[in-house]
């Protein structure tokens, strides 16, 4: 069956929604979410889903547990659910499992998927896909790219019974990128400071909406790679002025670089710019565990161009140098004597001023 956006869903008539296995594939809590609630909806009164609604947890159930739940027949009803949330946690082999006894469930159950598939994983991650592409219907739930942004926004301020000006909207996606839980709320926080105002202004998004953490670490990193020590630090301010605690910018900054790292990795065996799906399993093994860029090669685009860009701009020697020096900081803002200094810095701001200042390579 064919694979679909989750903007798409709604617009499916009953028929089309008949299908016993469904996958909400996909980096975006938000569209996974309002998904499943569509699902559920459709496929269950309110008062059904309390005996007719089974959820099991991704990382505390198996194939055994997911299999008797959906071949079981519902009770007084003619459909029962079955959901399995973050089923990426389930091993490789409970998911090769799942996906031969999935053309066996009976048509009276509809077993759901979440996240099952962040095509990273090797051999038995792919199974459930390829499965349900078969005998069900993938959903994608990746956030739209930044070109197709300004279009979601459009109508998600339309849900709050509002209109938007198309600047409005291009500015809106300039803050906050599409981080659609955060636009959502700042959508809504918009619609009720408006009162009865029919429509949100570029004014009023400049008034109302900070411009997100993640779109300033990009323009720290822009400001570091081309050594402009003046605007990194003017933007080091901003970053102190919107942040809880230098603690939380040095753990985006070191972020940013462990990202940029990988991005230079996989530039320099072919394979960026380029497809995510492109990359083999044996070279997404080797990828770090935590801070792994490939959700965001594969669910944002805008944001996978800047990495690609920015990691241009550094050498190998650069990265390394940069992990040295964030990792004296951590040091310092610990009170602990980093190798090679004689003190720890006591001040957080200058010491993360001196870390901007070595990063932009001022000696």
């Amino acid at each position: 069956m064919p694979t679909i956006s989750s903007l798409q869903l709604k617009s499916l008539k009953k028929k089309d929604v008949d299908f016993p296995v469904w996958l909400l594939r996909g980096e975006d809590n938000l569209l996974a979410r309002r998904a499943h609630s569509f699902l559920l909806e459709t496929f269950l009164s309110a008062e059904d889903r309390e005996f007719n609604h089974e959820v099991l947890e991704g990382e505390n159930t198996n194939a055994a547990e997911v299999i008797a739940h959906a071949m079981s027949l519902p009770f007084f009803g003619a459909c029962r659910v079955v959901t399995v949330r973050d089923a990426r946690r389930l091993s490789a082999d409970d998911q090769k499992k799942i996906s031969a006894a999935l053309s066996s469930i009976p048509p009276s159950t509809r077993l759901i998927l979440i996240d099952a598939d962040s095509g990273s994983g090797p051999g038995g991650k792919q199974s459930i896909s390829k499965q349900v592409e078969k005998s069900g219907m993938v959903v994608d739930c990746d956030a739209p790219a930044r070109d197709a942004l300004r279009s979601w926004i459009t109508a998600e301020v339309a849900t709050q019974g509002k209109g938007i000006e198309p600047v409005a909207a291009g500015v809106l996606a300039e803050l906050i990128g599409n981080d659609l839980n955060r636009l959502s709320l700042e959508i809504e926080k918009i619609a009720l400071y408006m009162d009865d105002q029919p429509k949100i202004t570029k004014a009023l998004v400049q008034k109302l909406v900070r411009k997100s953490t993640e779109e300033t670490i990009f323009r720290m990193t822009d400001a570091v790679a081309e050594k402009k020590v003046a605007v990194a630090l003017r933007v080091l301010d901003e970053l102190l002025q919107e942040a809880d605690s230098t603690h939380s910018i040095l753990g985006m900054l070191t972020r940013q670089f462990r990202m940029l790292a990988q991005a230079k990795w996989l530039m320099e065996l072919g394979y960026l710019p380029g497809p995510a799906s492109a990359i083999p399993p044996k070279v997404t093994e080797k990828l770090p565990r935590t801070h792994n860029i490939l959700p965001t090669l594969k669910s944002q685009s805008w944001l996978a161009r800047k990495l690609i860009q920015q990691a241009g701009l550094f050498t190998e020697e650069d990265i390394t140098r940069a992990f040295n020096r964030l990792l004296k900081a951590d040091l310092s803002l610990k009170g602990i004597v980093a190798p090679g200094e004689q003190t720890p810095l006591h001040n957080p701001r200058m010491t993360m001023e001196l870390l901007v200042m070595q990063l932009c390579g001022v000696k």
